[in-house]
């Protein structure tokens, strides 16, 4: 894929117009939300940056494979390291062991595609439940030059950072605001995208489950209210109450009574000074401030959609990465060998890299030893068995 390299930083290509005040151009990509946030950002260029790696290592071995071949069989793989990693080792931590089990959403069930299940993607799930993300955005974003190789500043002139601009040799934070005016830090020096991804690592995150946090720091740039625009699309979608979700998830009825386990009782006192009846609580509200199930960073409700939907998406997929079909066994097997810290070791320059980045590493972690490397020997002969 075409990159802008920064010095030695390979990113995203990038528009040909700039945005003001510091003339820096906005990277292109398959989704127009690539500049949504920064943090975004560089999630993209690590995915792009992972594609080429995977050109490079099939194009040494069949060096008379055009553009179009290696782009479509690089992409096949990139696309079964994503969906192992997600389902192994992010969505265990959002929605517990427990749904993971009861849905077979595991990476070590056996797999059978099932032509009867429609995979396409449910209007609760990209509504309301996947939307829990827009709960851990903090107001600060930490950007980590610990534990990676010295950078330096960008002076290719590709565009002159100014407010944004970063220290390229010590801590430091961002608004979210700043976050969201635009990738100018990423100009700053030729390591930016690794100062946000260490910062992320090593800042924890958390869902807020109180009613006036969520209504007041979950703002962007002092103008958009954030989760009201997510109660507004709850409504603009037509999505069923938060009371028939949970008969739907075959959960306790939920009511207002402090009693109830459900939430804290200052949750449903402030609950129900807003709604008439607990019938009217929208889904995206109610289930974001449930108590947390054990083991995850989301309440009953939220997560049985997410694994509802998960499981569609992987059953429902006759390209799902451990379809027989579609990889050999030992393509599988080197597919299902990769991690997130593999990922982020062979593109950046990243030194100390946690075995599971998706943890906030402490003083006991380990971090990823030895060769990261992706071995290209059971793409050698045939690309399907």
């Amino acid at each position: 894929m075409i990159v802008t390299n920064i010095g030695n930083s390979p990113l995203l290509p990038i528009e040909k117009t700039t945005h003001p005040p510091n003339n820096c151009p906005f990277f292109r990509a398959g989704d127009v939300r690539v500049a949504a946030v920064v943090t975004i950002t560089t999630h993209h260029i690590l995915w792009v940056r992972e594609h080429n790696y995977i050109v490079d290592g099939l194009s040494k071995l069949h060096p008379l494979w055009d553009g179009e071949k290696l782009f479509q069989e690089a992409r096949k793989i990139v696309i079964g390291e994503f969906q192992h990693i997600a389902y192994r080792e992010y969505l265990p931590m959002t929605i517990g062991l427990q749904n993971m089990r009861e849905h077979k959403l595991s990476t070590t069930f056996k797999y059978a595609y099932q032509s009867t299940i429609h995979g396409s993607i449910s209007n609760a799930f990209t509504t309301a439940a996947f939307r829990f993300a827009h709960l851990m955005l903090d107001d600060i974003i930490f950007l980590d030059q610990k534990g990676r190789n010295p950078s330096r500043r960008n002076t290719t002139g590709v565009c002159k950072p100014g407010i944004n601009s970063i220290s390229c040799t010590s801590m430091h934070t961002i608004t979210l605001d700043e976050a969201l005016a635009g990738p100018d830090t990423l100009f700053s020096c030729e390591s930016s995208m690794e100062y946000f991804i260490m910062g992320s690592i090593k800042k924890p995150v958390q869902i807020s489950n109180d009613m006036r946090t969520a209504r007041t720091i979950r703002r962007l740039g002092g103008s958009l209210d954030l989760i009201g625009v997510d109660i507004e699309r709850n409504r603009d979608h037509g999505i069923p109450s938060y009371t028939m979700w949970r008969d739907f998830c075959e959960l306790d009825k939920f009511t207002f009574d402090t009693d109830s386990d459900t939430h804290k009782s200052c949750i449903l006192r402030k609950l129900q000074s807003v709604y008439r009846t607990e019938d009217a609580v929208e889904l995206f509200i109610g289930a974001s401030l449930e108590n947390k199930l054990e083991g995850a960073v989301l309440g009953p409700t939220f997560a049985c959609i997410i694994a509802n939907q998960m499981y569609d998406t992987k059953y429902g997929d006759r390209f799902w990465y451990q379809n027989k079909k579609q990889f050999t066994r030992d393509q599988r097997e080197e597919i299902s060998r990769q991690t997130m810290s593999m990922i982020l070791k062979r593109n950046t320059n990243i030194e100390s890299v946690p075995v599971n980045p998706f943890v906030v590493p402490t003083n006991t972690s380990h971090f990823l030893t030895g060769d990261a490397s992706f071995n290209f020997a059971p793409w050698k002969r045939t690309m399907v068995p």
